[in-house]
């Protein structure tokens, strides 16, 4: 209950701080740019996850791989 109450608020909070903020041309900018470069952070986070998918793919394939071999 009190989660709830205190993310309802926060919201109403960050609803009113970027209705404010965004009648200043340079607070405007300064999110635009910090919403960018956290968008891009996004996609990089993005890219090394799925190399790290990859790569655990390949080890447990070469794994399965090993074990059948040893099987025969």
């Amino acid at each position: 209950m009190k989660t709830g109450l205190l993310f309802f608020v926060g919201g109403v909070v960050a609803a009113t701080v970027a209705k404010l903020a965004s009648r200043c041309p340079s607070a405007r900018q300064l999110a635009v740019r910090s919403l960018a470069k956290g968008m891009q952070v996004t996609d990089k986070a993005r890219e090394q996850l799925q190399k790290i998918k990859s790569e655990a793919e390949d080890i447990c394939r070469e794994a399965e791989q090993h074990a059948h071999g040893r099987e025969q």
